[in-house]
């Protein structure tokens, strides 16, 4: 094998690396975490690219992908706990993974053929590309928008501010832009050193990332001091309760009582500061809230005290043949009239809470984690509200967009419940499923950009994970949070608000509309006509 190969294989393996150290990685490697690494990190991909074929860049791209998939999602391999082995979760992380890195061939490939006719054309062409293939991938087969590359910035606060125009696919453009500038600026000098250039040219390539970086960034910077100083509305004290289940004790009917005194110890605790609103994670209690008496019994011993409750619970309806399950959540009044909303799960976890083909093919219903299969709720439920009593004021109603699980990774839900006057996030969560891994804060990583697409705060209650609060701008005002957390505890905070009046943003009103399906389109139609130009020079032929 040549040295060119090998410097290939070099440049996937360093390159895939690099790329996964932007993102928040395994405990004991949080030391190897950058968020700069993500700006250089596609260098190799790119050089590779576009110093190959369409086939050749395609097997690269590929390999580069499963390298930063393999060390992303190794969390899955924490699943071995609860699904009784290695086997299946070794076999789906290799999968998965596999799938993944298919859209990173996609984009190396697609790279690989752009013409290089014009200076501008490939490094335009290459933040196009890249949206389009995490657009893809975000879509179809239910969608997989697990760690777009501008969840790297989660961070880089002033940065992020683009995803309110354009959504976290924004962030990823301009960062994949900058990766672009540089290895092709590095491309373009070697070619002048090669070809013995007399004269140094301007390299519109760099200029064109480095302005786009910086116009992006002091953009952000004034927005996010303009949103802080106009922050006004309703300030809600809010506690979220982590009781720190572990997955294996959290349905044992023998642990049913020690569950309730974890939940109750950290939610009287928490009551100590009189908050309005009081979270429970997904999945909190042992049984159903809805039928259950102690259940019941712990949660109108909490409203009682003046406070609204929203509890993560399982539930159920009578279905034509059989029980249906239903991942839930309710809202208990603190009148004492109990339940008074429920929201029920809307895009369920593929080979999590439901299983693909089960109902025509009933054998595949064993292979089920839960042991069963959830439904899902309806897209357009009736937002959760509860009202909030200021000072010397009337009673101002809080509408709120509940999110269960990794519903928060997927930008259409919290932007459509904004659009329909939620202004409050609350995710509720269960990383039980995954502890010991780098999966919650990956997961914590991903939310933060959605209180910047809708510009409105998020609350995070986990079981295990991260429970947090995040202002508007996506900042993250509990500083222990930073920290990877399987620990039973508590956190209160004082959340703003925004008026039902605020405008919406861009992103909230137009969504994908506005960068994500264009460079899609755009994508499509390159590579028609790429397509066309190969068939008809071989007809030619």
């Amino acid at each position: 094998m040549s040295r060119v190969f090998w410097f290939k294989a070099f440049g996937t393996v360093f390159g895939g690396w690099m790329l996964a150290c932007g993102f928040p990685l395994p405990p004991g490697f949080e030391h190897m975490e950058s968020t700069g690494a993500a700006w250089m990190a596609l260098i190799p991909l790119i050089l590779i690219a576009r110093t190959s074929s369409p086939r050749w860049a395609f097997t690269w791209g590929w390999a580069f992908g499963l390298v930063f998939w393999l060390l992303t999602l190794v969390w899955l391999l924490a699943l071995r706990h609860t699904w009784g082995g290695v086997v299946l979760p070794l076999l789906g992380w290799f999968a998965l993974s596999a799938y993944c890195a298919l859209y990173f061939g996609l984009f190396a490939s697609l790279l690989s053929a752009v013409p290089d006719t014009w200076r501008v054309l490939p490094v335009l062409a290459l933040p196009v590309l890249w949206v389009g293939c995490e657009w893809l991938r975000a879509s179809l087969f239910s969608g997989f928008p697990w760690n777009p590359l501008g969840v790297s910035q989660y961070r880089n606060i002033a940065v992020i501010q683009v995803a309110s125009i354009g959504g976290v696919y924004a962030v990823s453009g301009l960062v994949a832009l900058l990766n672009g500038a540089l290895a092709l600026t590095m491309l373009r000098v070697c070619r002048e050193i090669r070809q013995r250039v007399p004269r140094r040219r301007v390299h519109v390539e760099l200029m064109i990332g480095l302005a786009a970086v910086a116009i992006c960034w002091s953009w952000g910077v004034s927005t996010v001091r303009g949103v802080s100083s106009a922050d006004a509305g309703t300030v809600v004290r809010i506690a979220a309760v982590q009781p720190a289940i572990p997955q294996l004790q959290k349905w044992s009917e023998d642990q049913a009582a020690e569950n309730y005194r974890a939940l109750q110890e950290q939610s009287d605790l928490a009551m100590m500061s009189r908050p309005h609103l009081m979270v429970w994670p997904e999945t909190a209690t042992p049984d159903m809230l809805r039928v259950d008496p102690d259940a019941l019994m712990l949660a109108q011993s909490l409203t009682s005290q003046g406070t609204y409750l929203l509890a993560g619970s399982m539930d159920y309806q009578q279905g034509i043949k059989d029980m249906e399950y239903l991942n839930a959540s309710f809202l208990l009044a603190p009148d004492g009239k109990g339940v008074e909303a429920a929201y029920v799960k809307r895009h369920l976890v593929l080979f999590g809470e439901c299983l693909p083909f089960e109902r025509k093919i009933p054998f595949l219903q064993r292979w089920a984690p839960l042991g069963f299969s959830c439904l899902p709720g309806a897209l357009e439920q009736p937002l959760v509200e509860f009202s909030v009593r200021q000072e010397a004021s009337e009673a101002v109603s809080v509408a709120v967009s509940v999110l269960i699980c990794f519903e928060d990774i997927f930008t259409y839900l919290a932007r459509r419940d904004v659009r329909r006057g939620a202004r409050l996030l609350i995710n509720q969560t269960n990383d039980a499923w995954f502890d010991g891994s780098a999966a919650s804060r990956q997961h914590m990583a991903n939310a933060v950009l959605r209180t910047v697409e809708n510009r409105v705060p998020l609350v995070r209650a986990a079981n295990t994970g991260v429970t947090c609060f995040l202002d508007r701008v996506g900042r993250l005002t509990t500083p222990r949070s930073y920290a990877f957390t399987s620990s039973r505890g508590y956190s209160v905070d004082s959340v703003t608000v925004p008026a039902p009046s605020m405008p919406l943003t861009p992103y909230t009103r137009l969504g994908d509309w506005l960068l994500a399906i264009p460079c899609t389109l755009l994508m499509g139609v390159g590579a028609g006509l790429l397509i066309y130009k190969r068939m008809a020079s071989r007809a030619r032929i």
